[in-house]
């Protein structure tokens, strides 16, 4: 074979590695490539170390594209970090699974919490992110604060005290903070798992929903748990 068409076969082989689809990793893995934890919203800010909490790991690899869990209900301790466990798995799911994504808090003074604490700050410190917000609005926090458009999906936020528009909102991905107070702030009288759960059902086969909750009266730090099932 002559050096040129080496050279040709070469540059063919770089090409094509370069446009091969890329196999969507773990949630973890991603976290410690792409994000930093804004001093916004964390007292740890920087690169994000899977280290300092080996037990998150596991439950957000649940979230990986290629998991098989469909659901994860967590009640965990407060100052676990469920709120940058959530982050990851939005800004993971956001750039390699792509796919209508809803976050859901009881009421709309969390949910402005969340999204002035966790959402922005994750979008602001991560460069990947902000590439595939697909419009000015979508980069910009003060604009539309319940809602995100991007390359592939779009993020929706909703609190319980919304249960029309949450009733008309179908997602892939669910993720519910502190559930365990969704029942006492939804007042429409629905069953809040079976509404919420409702959300996923356009996706029979790939949705995946996380729920996660704080011990409250009658539980101890003994009683925590997690709990997943594919």
């Amino acid at each position: 074979m002559s050096r040129y068409a080496c050279a040709r076969a070469e540059v063919a082989r770089a090409i094509s590695r370069a446009i091969a689809p890329r196999k969507p990793g773990r949630v973890s893995e991603w976290a410690t490539r792409r994000r930093r934890l804004s001093s916004k919203g964390s007292q740890l800010a920087g690169e994000w170390d899977n280290s300092r909490n080996p037990l998150q790991i596991e439950i957000m690899d649940c979230f990986s594209a290629r998991s098989p869990v469909h659901d994860v209900v967590a009640l965990l301790p407060i100052q676990f970090g469920k709120s940058e466990m959530e982050a990851n798995v939005l800004g993971y799911s956001m750039e390699e699974n792509p796919q209508p994504i809803m976050v859901v808090l009881p009421g709309e003074v969390s949910l402005n919490k969340w999204i002035d604490q966790k959402l922005n700050p994750l979008l602001e410190e991560t460069p990947a992110l902000q590439r595939i917000l697909t419009s000015t609005n979508s980069r910009e926090s003060s604009n539309r604060r319940g809602f995100k458009d991007f390359q592939g999906g779009q993020l929706y936020m909703e609190h319980a005290g919304n249960p029309v528009r949450l009733k008309s909102t179908a997602a892939g991905l669910l993720i519910v903070d502190e559930f365990s107070s969704f029942a006492s702030a939804l007042r429409s009288g629905d069953d809040p798992d079976e509404m919420l759960n409702g959300r996923t059902s356009a996706f029979p086969d790939t949705y995946k929903r996380f729920k996660v909750g704080t011990p409250e009266i009658g539980l101890t730090p003994s009683d925590d748990w997690v709990r997943s099932q594919s």
